[in-house]
């Protein structure tokens, strides 16, 4: 019967550890609940149920006093678990999150570096009159830039080409078309 009713008290995944001593002609028996898949150490904490009296009041009262409490603390480190698995889902999920949102800001950081890198390569090329090489890296870097930036990098190439063009035999004018004249073949 003693068994039987230890059974129906305790759940599934919950030890029952119950000590008994001997002292001055009376019993003192300790009953503590523990969860093996805890890991925290606040299920380590939970004190044991004391009880003390004679054999005779305990074979009595034991199971009786012990129910209500044992109860209790077995919700107690059913909910921890519960918590402590949460906890590792919610973590998994944050770090998912974040090396996804790092990886984001580390590929644009990158880029952004890669931008500027070229812009100051194309502004070098610039001063040192290299009027091509300063076209090519602003291109490339209006590929990397944001559209706002794009419009500032189309207004320095802009300037870049008509720097260029200064000097030149055949500058870069905006010109129309020649028409085109037909075939001279002699039959008119």
């Amino acid at each position: 019967m003693f068994f039987q009713s230890i059974y129906q008290m305790m759940s599934a995944g919950t030890d029952l550890n119950i000590n008994i001593r001997r002292t001055d002609g009376k019993l003192s028996v300790a009953v503590m609940p523990r969860r093996t898949t805890l890991k925290d150490e606040a299920g380590q904490t939970i004190v044991p149920l004391i009880l003390n009296g004679t054999p005779m009041e305990l074979d009595g009262q034991f199971l009786q006093i012990i129910t209500t409490p044992l109860q209790k603390a077995q919700g107690i480190l059913t909910n921890l678990e519960t918590f402590e698995q949460q906890v590792r889902l919610a973590a998994t999920q944050g770090k998912a999150a974040g090396t996804a949102n790092d990886k984001k800001t580390k590929e644009a950081r990158e880029k952004q570096e890669k931008m500027e890198k070229l812009l100051k390569r194309a502004e070098e090329a610039f001063t040192a009159g290299r009027y091509s090489e300063a076209t090519t890296c602003f291109r490339q870097a209006k590929v990397l830039a944001d559209t706002d930036r794009q419009k500032q990098i189309e207004a320095r190439i802009q300037e870049v080409q008509k720097e260029s063009s200064q000097g030149c035999l055949f500058p870069e004018t905006d010109t129309q078309p020649l028409p085109q004249q037909p075939p001279a073949n002699g039959t008119a």
